[in-house]
């Protein structure tokens, strides 16, 4: 089991609109969360039979533990679990699809009764049932995944280089569920997510640069009715 008071890397993966799906409907989802989970972890390099996982039905809390390479959950991982999704949806009408929210964060965890406690799961949690997440999906409904970092996790190893994806590859979302008020860090394969709308206030985008006009009078000019222009050459 983990170590009381570790620090470990904590991910839950949430299948959408399950509640609306019949109870048969509802086994074959649990039984192609579990398989593309899988399929994707080994594509990845990543060994799955180690992580501590406790099932919740549409939903997947895992705990995986540090000999696993953090940037290859975060890259190969994700990229691989999307090619999967795409897979087992090829066909599928778009209201059974199986469409994914992925969160991750490194934060504290140990094991409880019933599974895992801590700070570090309890915030995962959160951080996945967020409006704007959710949003996202209705937002972009030709994608198969949205994924959540937390900013511990986009800052040390998105933000510092240490996978193949940019920070502009993400945006900043405000994440408020519960009695948590966070900031998360969106991603939509597929999809621009800075076009979405996520039903929060974008952040302004800079102005593009141009070029720079100084212009000089040197006595009374009368411009009432003038029409200032720039010309190239």
């Amino acid at each position: 089991m983990v170590d009381p008071f570790n620090r470990a890397l904590c991910m839950t993966a949430d299948a959408e609109g399950y509640g609306r799906r019949s109870d048969p409907e509802k086994a074959v989802v649990q039984e192609q969360l579990s398989e593309v989970l899988g399929r994707a972890a080994e594509q990845a390099g990543l060994a799955r039979d180690t992580w501590q996982r406790q099932p919740k039905g549409d939903e997947e809390l895992a705990v995986i533990p540090s000999a696993e390479f953090e940037p290859a959950v975060v890259d190969p991982f994700i990229a691989a679990l999307d090619r999967e999704l795409s897979v087992v949806n090829l066909g599928v009408p778009p209201s059974r699809r199986l469409r994914l929210r992925v969160a991750l964060h490194h934060g504290v965890v140990h094991p409880a009764a019933l599974g895992f406690g801590g700070q570090g799961v309890v915030h995962v949690c959160r951080l996945v049932n967020g409006a704007a997440v959710k949003q996202a999906l209705t937002a972009a409904p030709d994608s198969n995944l949205a994924v959540v970092l937390s900013p511990e996790v986009f800052d040390h190893v998105v933000r510092q280089g240490h996978t193949s994806l940019s920070p502009k590859d993400f945006r900043e979302i405000d994440v408020t569920n519960k009695e948590i008020t966070a900031k998360g860090w969106l991603r939509v394969p597929g999809s621009d997510v800075h076009a979405l709308d996520l039903g929060q206030p974008r952040a302004a985008k800079p102005a593009p640069a141009g070029r720079v006009a100084h212009i000089e009078f040197h006595d009374v000019v009368n411009a009432e009715h003038a029409t200032f222009g720039f010309r190239e050459g």
